[in-house]
């Protein structure tokens, strides 16, 4: 009772009216079974992923270019060249069915932090607010973040996203990025929280693209 107080107050602190409450407040706390799909939850969930989420060869020959610097929106799997097509296999793999903890390659091993999660509430809360924009502040000189958003955000993040503010953060901040818009594009990935519920795994995706910088080359 104490923590839905707390989540109704940061609320009303982002503007949120009266009559989209309860609404907002059941959107916060019981979000689509979509978004409970992860990875890191028992050793059986990736299987119930996998049954979930077929591989989908155009999509990963996408996603493929996109990674690779060089998008191309009408590559398909046929295009791509056998070598190509197992690099697009293991992407899809670490990006769809291994995505729930905040990617920046493959190799590293990331936080326990679900983008797609994080991505739903802050727009749940900017829909309800008839804001834009997920805004967030730091106090002068640095500091952790902060706001009436971010209150609201976190009282509905599970405990091991409270402890890593500075991941939840990051997510927010790459899903202002050009280049995050851009993905979304491509991949046909809608502006709205259900559109983020239908497909979750996409936006991780997006997300972990996104956060991956490029390699300079060399000269």
């Amino acid at each position: 009772m104490t923590a839905l107080i707390s989540l109704r107050r940061a609320l009303e602190a982002c503007g949120v009216s009266a009559d989209r409450m309860p609404q907002t407040i059941e959107r916060l706390t019981h979000p689509p079974i979509s978004l409970h799909i992860s990875a890191f939850d028992d050793p059986e969930t990736e299987s119930l992923i996998r049954s979930k989420v077929s591989f989908d060869r155009n999509l990963a020959a996408h996603m493929f270019r996109l990674n690779e610097g060089s998008p191309d929106p009408d590559v398909t799997w046929t295009k791509l060249t056998r070598l190509e097509r197992k690099r697009a296999e293991r992407l899809w793999d670490w990006a769809v069915y291994k995505p729930d903890k905040l990617n920046v390659s493959m190799q590293t091993r990331p936080p326990r932090t679900d983008p797609a999660f994080v991505l739903y509430c802050a727009r749940v809360i900017c829909e309800a607010s008839g804001k834009d924009r997920f805004k967030f502040g730091r106090p002068s000189g640095g500091g952790a973040p902060s706001g009436p958003m971010w209150r609201a955000l976190i009282e509905v993040l599970p405990p091991e996203c409270k402890s890593s503010s500075e991941s939840v953060a990051e997510i927010i901040k790459t899903s202002r990025k050009k280049k995050f818009a851009k993905l979304c594009g491509t991949l046909g990935l809608g502006p709205a929280s259900n559109d983020i519920a239908r497909h979750p795994s996409t936006f991780r995706a997006a997300i972990a693209l996104a956060r991956r910088s490029r390699p300079r080359k060399r000269r």
